[in-house]
Order: C-alpha cells, then structure tokens, then sequence
C-alpha cells in the first residue's frame, strides 16, 4: 500500500506547527523574560505562519495574483530574518550590525522585486526564498555551535540539529525546483519534514532558555556573589568521597582584615575580597579547587600534590598576595595572608579531619607572626594554646603600616 501526503492537511499542518511555536516562544518569554530572542523567534514564526497563509489563499484565488506573491515571498523573508536574529540573541549574540544585516536583506529583495517583479513567476519567488531561508539557517547554525564552548548546553547540539536539518532539507527543495523531476522531494514531503523540524526548533529553543535559567541558579547556589570563587558547598562538592593519599589542603586567611573593615568601611573590605579571590584563583591549576569558606577564610584543595610542592605553591602565592596592592575605594591596600597546609594520608577518614589539620598549621602561622606558611607540625596542645594566646595585633600594633598600607588614601 502506498503511502501519500495530502498537501492540503500537510499545508495545514504546517501553518499549526508555526502558530504553536509562536504561542510556545512568547509561553517560555513570559515567564523568563531574560531570554529575549524567544520574543523574536515568535515574530519569526508568526511572520512565517501569515506567509504561508496568504500563499495558500492567493493559489486558490481568493486574493489577487501581486498582492499574495509580494506579501508571501516579504514576509518569508523577513520570517527566516527573524528566525536568524532571534536565535542568535538567544544564543547570546547580538550587535547593531547583526540587526542591520538582518533586515537589509529583506530591503535589497524588495528593491529588486520592484524592478524584476519577480515575485509573480513562481519558480523565480521560490528560488529567492529558498536561498534567502538557506543562508539565515546556516548562519543560525553557525553562531550555535561557535558558542557552545562558552556556554555547553546540551540543548546547543539540539537546535544546531534541528536548524541544520531545516537547511539541508530546503537545499533539498532548491534542488527539485531547479531540476524538476530529477531531484528534490515532493511538495508534501518537503512541508511535512519542515512541519518536524519547526517543532524541534520552538522546542529546542525554549529548553536553551531553560537550562540557561537552571544553570545560572545552579552557579549561584554554589558560587560566592563577592569574590565569584565556589563556596563552602561547592568545594565539599568538588573533593573526591574520601581523602586519598598523596594530596594537600591549604587553609589561607587574611591578616587583620577586621581592622580594614574598621577603618575604611565594608566596601573597601569586600574589594579586597574580591582582588583576593580572583588573584588567587589566577594563579592555580585547572584541577586545583580554591573555595571561601567563610569571612576572610579561604581553602584550597591541590589534587596529587607533595608536601614540598604544596610549600612551594603556597608561598608563592603568599608573597605573590603582599607585593601587589589591591584597589579598594580610591586608594590601595597591601595586605598579607596567613597558610597552613595539611597532606592527606591512609589514615585519614573524612575530609573534617584533614581540614581541621590545615586549620591547626593556620592557627601555627598566626602564632608566629603572621605573613607565613606552616605545615601540620605543632602538637595539638600547643595549637589550642595558640589559638587561644594569638592576639589580633601583633606586636602592639608594630609593623601594621606593612600589613595595612594605604596608597593614595
């Protein structure tokens, strides 16, 4: 038994596929009006949708012959201009001269059509829509996928696919029209395989909203708004079950960050924060995990990492820390920071245990003056003791120019 398409429910088909991605696009807008060419994709497919309508009521006669051809092939245009606009914000692309491309083209057909009067002969109307929708798809496709390394979402693949197969299957089309009989789908199948791919490119869309919107609130639940590091959470989150041996835990701290925040405000104190972190963050490794823990606590997870190494790195960044000042408020503080480190061993259970050794040698660098690295070494008598003798200003105050000097205050 053959199987055959009837245009007319084809058609129909069709024209419903456009209408429900407008109404789907501007469903998802409004409750994400952060997603802009959502609004734009909608115009795109109701563009399309009033196109295809009036084409189908200029081939039965009801409207006459200039009147349906001008407003079908315009409006195609402007449908697939549309199309390429709204994805490209969408994707997260956008500049005045994407705008202006996007319409010119449609203006430079209408110049032609007013000059040619090609609209009216078929062949040559399908021609230029055919290319005209080929060209915005391809470019669709390309700003997808050219933006997936920034932002892999898996819906990315998704709408390049459904795109792509929209392109390919008017190139398809392109091919019957110019070579009638020999190559190209039939007019039915060439509008039901759009009807397919119209769903997946509404569908595709709005689930790259979507998951933008999940993974933003995903970040931010395990990000810290000041400094942009992971927090308290992420960092539990990124640490293997169980400690293995062989890696290192570095707590840091910020020396007498009260008296910034006490004598040049909290804003100046969350800048240093900020500088801090990024700073820090800059200087490590791409399977190093750094987190704020907390205040002006920081810690650092080194995978694979030696006690010599981890020595190493540490005072790297302590010294990398107290030689550049950090802006803050119309002048600079120099700040220094405190570390303690703690290598992971066979003996170790839970992660709390190591992060309370890197805590006890953090404590020992505080004892001995701050502005130094200490590996777990002192007794754990001895490390309460000074945690609880360490007073917040060493030295009655002596070498606080160092730790705190303002420039250009």
């Amino acid at each position: 038994m053959k199987f055959s398409l009837d245009l007319a429910t084809v058609l129909l088909l069709f024209n419903t596929s456009l209408v429900v991605g407008a109404i789907s696009c501007l469903h998802a807008l409004f409750y994400s009006p952060g997603n802009r060419g959502l609004g734009i994709l909608a115009a795109s497919f109701l563009s399309l949708s009033c196109g295809s309508a009036i084409a189908g009521l200029g081939e039965t006669g009801l409207l006459p012959l200039h009147l349906w051809a001008y407003s079908n092939v315009f409006l195609g245009f402007f449908g697939y201009a549309f199309m390429w606009l709204g994805i490209r914000i969408l994707s997260g692309r956008t500049s005045d001269r994407a705008i202006v491309f996007a319409l010119f083209i449609p203006a430079m057909w209408i110049v032609v059509a007013l000059i040619t009067d090609f609209p009216v002969d078929n062949m040559m109307r399908a021609t230029a829509f055919h290319v005209t929708a080929i060209g915005y798809l391809a470019f669709s496709v390309a700003d997808v996928l050219l933006d997936h390394r920034r932002e892999p979402l898996p819906s990315r693949l998704l709408l390049a696919a459904f795109l792509l197969g929209s392109c390919l299957g008017f190139v398809w089309s392109l091919a019957g029209i110019l070579a009638p009989g020999s190559y190209g789908p039939s007019i039915s199948t060439a509008f039901f395989l759009q009807i397919l791919v119209n769903f997946g490119i509404a569908m595709s869309s709005i689930t790259l909203g979507k998951e933008r919107v999940e993974t933003q609130l995903r970040h931010a639940a395990l990000t810290d708004t000041l400094t942009n590091v992971g927090n308290r959470r992420w960092f539990f989150s990124q640490l293997p079950a169980q400690p293995m041996p062989g890696s290192a835990i570095i707590a840091m701290d910020i020396d007498l960050f009260k008296l910034i925040n006490d004598n040049y405000g909290h804003e100046c104190g969350d800048a240093v924060l900020h500088g801090f972190g990024q700073r820090i963050k800059g200087d490590l490794r791409g399977d190093d995990v750094f987190a704020r823990m907390g205040g002006e606590e920081f810690c650092l997870y080194l995978p694979e990492t030696s006690a010599d190494a981890a020595m190493v790195l540490a005072d790297r960044l302590r010294t990398t820390v107290s030689r550049t000042p950090f802006p803050a408020c119309d002048r600079e503080l120099s700040v220094t920071i405190s570390l303690g480190i703690a290598i992971t061993c066979s003996s170790d259970r839970t992660w709390s245990d190591v992060l309370r050794r890197a805590d006890n040698a953090l404590y020992n660098a505080k004892y001995c003056g701050r502005n130094c690295v200490r590996m777990e070494t002192l007794p754990a008598a001895r490390v309460e003791m000074a945690q609880s003798q360490a007073s917040p200003f060493p030295r009655q105050f002596d070498g606080l120019a160092e730790t705190l000097s303002p420039r250009n205050a």
